[in-house]
């Protein structure tokens, strides 16, 4: 909304529409860690994906915000862009024509504003500027250190940025949030 009514749609207003009730201000919903007691409560709307033969015929549980502010109001807030081979594939494939990973790059880095390092050792991938600060978690648990380091441990590769596109997503390491 804040796009559609900057620079040529100054002047313009926007309406958005959100089921829910505006209990943004719910302690759960402002703690990070409440996100666990939010899951299929009063303000999940409790999807379950189709029953799928890559999921062992399973549904997924899918949180989805049920209050103003949708499910950015009830995630952990983890910024992932997903895989760039899921974008290719969408345009090659399934004729989602403007959705390969070349062209939503530039849409992500022009929303982004990394507070991580990132857009600085990887410009072709990061940017600031954007409206959306991306950064690491300020407090880090000792037992997600202590993880990590069991993984170096079993030489699963590290990754030290899940949203560069120029090298494999696998690897433990830390996700940025939002």
């Amino acid at each position: 909304a804040n796009r559609l009514t900057a620079g040529k749609g100054a002047g313009k207003r926007v309406l958005v529409l959100e089921a829910g009730s505006a209990d943004y201000n719910h302690p759960m919903i402002r703690i990070p860690a409440g996100v666990l007691k939010l899951f299929q409560g009063d303000k999940d709307w409790n999807f379950t994906s189709e029953n799928e033969t890559q999921t062992s015929g399973r549904g997924v549980y899918l949180c989805r915000g049920k209050v103003l502010g949708g499910s950015s109001a009830v995630n952990v807030a983890l910024y992932t862009r997903g895989s760039k081979t899921d974008y290719d594939a969408w345009e090659h494939e399934f004729g989602c024509v403007g959705w390969a990973s070349n062209d939503v790059l530039p849409l992500f880095k022009r929303t982004e504003d990394d507070l991580t390092g990132c857009a600085a050792a990887n410009p072709e991938c990061h940017a600031m500027g954007g409206e959306w600060a991306v950064e690491h978690v300020r407090y880090q648990n000792p037992l997600s250190k202590l993880f990590l380091q069991a993984c170096k441990q079993a030489r699963l590769p590290e990754n030290d940025d899940f949203n560069n596109w120029s090298k494999s997503q696998e690897g433990a390491g830390r996700f940025p949030v939002s």
